[in-house]
């Protein structure tokens, strides 16, 4: 059984400095006021609420608002699960509240709620601790370079935070030996393989090993050997340079996973990789955004992560995506109960972030990865064997067919969410 207290879900993130590709901006809300405590009927846009107030509660020296605490406490626990399931920043609310910033004057059930919710995060966390010690003495005694890329390479580092799954980089030729010693460990792979990575390897009670022999844009551990630094205390485990890092955490939010640019995870997340990059290292990074085909995307989400660091925190450029990922998850859930499901829930999401002008990438997404998971074991795999182009045609269908409900689900949202957007935060 896999490590797994909650159900996961992706924020979502806009590829301009909006937030949203296609919605007239608003007026970024105020970080303060004075205006009567308020509830939006809806439980998405009482999420949305109370994603203001964490912003406010993690990224300004003063707080929230009177106004805006006030009403962030009475939304309703569902809210509050939903901003927590899609927004994984429990850890870091319940350090600052207990530190002394409203934890007593929250209603029980969400006290509740965050330290479930914080307690799954940490869990994964030293779960992912304890497998890159035992990948350490492995890659030690081997004497392989192990590259911990993303989440794992600052939990590695000391930091607590969210992990869906631990990815390292190897080089090419030893990914059968790490995979073969995995499998000495008790992994199993399950799920499907890419060209640049093995099926997720999967262990009872640990959260699972993604292994890259390259990144999605083709670079290799040879690309990035020159700036790895050392873990400290895992022989064997290196991270990425800062440049390196911060490149690859913004290229997976606005391009692998564009639905989660806005989430305060990765914003943490990315907070945590401009701590501990040098100013010329970040300089690098700044400098070659305008080359990047999501630079303007990039560039809002560091303002913001860098603005919770400095507790600077103004205005939130990604709010008009987010409420719509809170709604399309609140909605539509029930119909990601399986894998195929849950994936079909993702590409809405990013055809939310994207704008809908940008249908033909989400469609070619759907025609690959979730389209061998339905399949498999089923009459298109029967037909592969005996009617290759019948099997072909089949899965055009399918492809059609799936994209069709993303597009509705989209749709709806998106008016869904231009009807329903609350007004100025208390």
């Amino acid at each position: 059984m896999k490590v797994s207290a909650a159900p996961h879900a992706s924020g979502a993130a806009a590829p301009g400095a909006t937030g949203y590709a296609g919605t007239t901006p608003r007026s970024p809300s105020p970080t303060s006021g004075d205006a009567t405590p308020w509830r939006p009927r809806t439980i998405p846009a009482q999420a949305l609420l109370v994603r203001r107030w964490a912003l406010q509660l993690l990224g300004t020296t003063t707080g929230p608002s009177a106004a805006l605490r006030a009403a962030a406490f009475r939304c309703d626990p569902a809210a509050w699960d939903l901003f927590l399931r899609i927004e994984r920043c429990a850890i870091a609310l319940q350090r600052r509240l207990e530190a002394g910033d409203g934890w007593g004057e929250l209603p029980g059930a969400v006290q509740s709620l965050i330290r479930s919710y914080a307690g799954d995060e940490l869990m994964r966390a030293l779960s992912a601790k304890a497998q890159l010690r035992q990948l350490s003495r492995i890659a030690a005694r081997e004497g392989w370079m192990v590259l911990v890329l993303k989440g794992g390479a600052a939990v590695a580092t000391g930091e607590f935070i969210h992990l869906g799954d631990l990815d390292i980089l190897v080089e090419d030729e030893r990914i059968g030996e790490v995979e073969a010693a995995l499998a000495g460990l008790g992994y199993v792979a399950q799920g499907d393989a890419t060209s640049y990575h093995l099926a997720p390897q999967v262990q009872a009670n640990a959260i699972e090993i993604e292994v890259h022999r390259a990144l999605p844009d083709g670079s290799g551990l040879a690309d990035f050997r020159a700036a790895a630094r050392p873990i400290e205390g895992e022989p064997g485990l290196w991270r990425q340079g800062g440049a390196d890092h911060i490149r690859l955490l913004l290229r997976h939010a606005t391009g692998s996973h564009p639905e989660r640019a806005g989430r305060l995870r990765e914003l943490l997340l990315l907070g945590h990789a401009l701590r501990t990059a040098t100013p010329d290292e970040i300089a690098e990074v700044e400098a070659g955004l305008a080359a990047e085909p999501r630079g303007e995307t990039m560039r809002a989400i560091i303002g913001l992560a860098r603005a919770l660091n400095d507790r600077s925190y103004a205005a939130d450029p990604f709010e008009p995506l987010a409420l719509r990922v809170y709604i399309l998850f609140y909605r539509f859930l029930r119909l990601g109960d399986g894998r195929f499901g849950l994936q079909l829930l993702v590409r809405a999401a990013q055809l939310l972030a994207n704008g809908f002008g940008a249908w033909r990438a989400v469609y070619a997404k759907i025609a690959s990865s979730p389209m061998r998971t339905v399949s498999r074991h089923t009459v298109l795999d029967w037909l592969d064997r005996r009617a290759r182009p019948l099997a072909a045609l089949g899965r055009r269908l399918l492809a059609s067919l799936s994209f069709g409900a993303v597009l509705a689900c989209a749709v709806v949202v998106d008016a869904t969410a231009r009807l329903t957007a609350p007004r100025r935060t208390p």
